[in-house]
């Protein structure tokens, strides 16, 4: 049987991307602190804190057979050793990923030449180099009276895995970091006054694979979990979900009015949730909320407010926003999606408004 020419590059470009698929790929990030420590002063009575930052290396693999594994690594420059050591570690889902901590910083080094010994695959070996990028940038209140310490954190899976950076923040609200350049799931500006005079500005799926400045203003209104999405197939809508909260209506559990709320009246709070989904929700509506992406203002043509269920019967708000675009975002490229949202509270029987920013990185693709 005679096959043609385009049979024999198709069958030559399977064969290379399933070959592809079946070799592991491995990555290095390391991340070495500008400065080993800093204080943070609370707005109410407080003990000052101080705070230590330390170096790490976070090596992390994707598909590697399921098993236990030696994993020996070399930080180096130009091929010379800097540090070597190793581990264990354990595939789950052809996934793994190990924090090392390190005793000093290593600005030099260029990259991790890594070894993997296990029964599944033998061994495997590579280089992995080490790629940063140049975060800086300012972190302000919207209520400018606003006078207290502030971070931001940086997760690069999801709470609680390896590889979370914490950025100080100076007084005057400047900051600057050399971070692995990636995108980062999660970006968190908090500041001392969570939950007592400000909330937290989220940001999701944060691209820092390049040198970037940004601006993060802190308000009253937290938009948790940003995600956008769109319809294959249909029209140059974008839908935005998120969650909101409102520190005015978190506010109104605090019944000592100490303007904190302690774990009795927490419990109230979750409590709450039960009987009223915007119990520390906001009430919103297209006016409320403006929308950008790529730095392009859109109006909201259509809201929904939803329901979110939050576990044993408690219940909070979402909101799901449509934007029509006039033109189609470019394939393989990221873009960027900002909300700012406000909302007329009342509190201790004075009107207040309360006010919060977001932002969510989106990446269409073909497929």
């Amino acid at each position: 049987m005679r096959l043609s020419k385009m049979t024999l590059l198709i069958g030559s470009l399977l064969f290379v991307s399933l070959d592809s698929v079946s070799a592991a790929d491995v990555r290095a990030y390391l991340y070495n602190p500008a400065v080993d420590s800093a204080v943070f002063k609370y707005p109410y009575p407080h003990e000052v804190e101080t705070v230590e930052y330390h170096p790490f290396l976070v090596i992390a693999g994707s598909d590697v057979a399921e098993g236990e594994y030696e994993l020996s690594y070399s930080l180096e420059r130009d091929s010379q050793a800097l540090l070597t050591g190793s581990c264990q570690v354990i595939t789950m889902g052809r996934l793994f990923v190990t924090e090392i901590k390190l005793k000093e910083k290593y600005p030099a080094a260029q990259a991790v030449r890594w070894e993997l010994k296990g029964a599944a695959s033998g061994i495997l070996k590579g280089l992995a180099p080490l790629k940063w990028s140049r975060f800086r940038g300012l972190v302000k209140f919207r209520d400018p009276q606003i006078r207290q310490s502030a971070t931001i954190e940086l997760s690069s899976w999801g709470f609680g895995a390896p590889g979370r950076i914490q950025i100080p923040v100076a007084e005057d609200g400047r900051f600057e970091a050399l971070v692995p350049a990636r995108v980062y799931k999660v970006l968190n500006a908090n500041s001392t006054g969570y939950r007592y005079n400000a909330m937290e500005r989220w940001g999701w799926d944060y691209d820092l694979t390049r040198d970037r400045e940004d601006e993060f203003v802190i308000g009253r209104i937290e938009i948790y979990g940003l995600h956008a999405f769109k319809i294959t197939g249909g029209p140059s809508t974008i839908l935005i979900a998120f969650r909101p909260t409102a520190l005015s209506r978190v506010l109104r559990f605090d019944e000592d009015h100490d303007g904190l709320i302690d774990p009795k009246e927490f419990e109230k709070m979750s409590e709450a949730l039960k009987h009223s989904f915007t119990a520390i929700g906001p009430e919103l509506k297209a006016e409320n909320i403006k929308a950008w992406v790529d730095g392009k203002a859109y109006p909201v043509v259509q809201l929904t407010q939803l329901p979110e269920f939050n576990g044993q019967d408690r219940y909070q708000v979402l909101y799901l926003v449509q934007l029509f675009l006039d033109r189609p975002l470019s394939l393989g490229e990221p873009h960027e999606i900002k909300i700012e949202v406000e909302s007329e509270e009342e509190l201790n029987g004075q009107k207040v408004r309360d006010w919060g920013q977001g932002s969510v990185g989106y990446f269409p693709t073909i497929f």
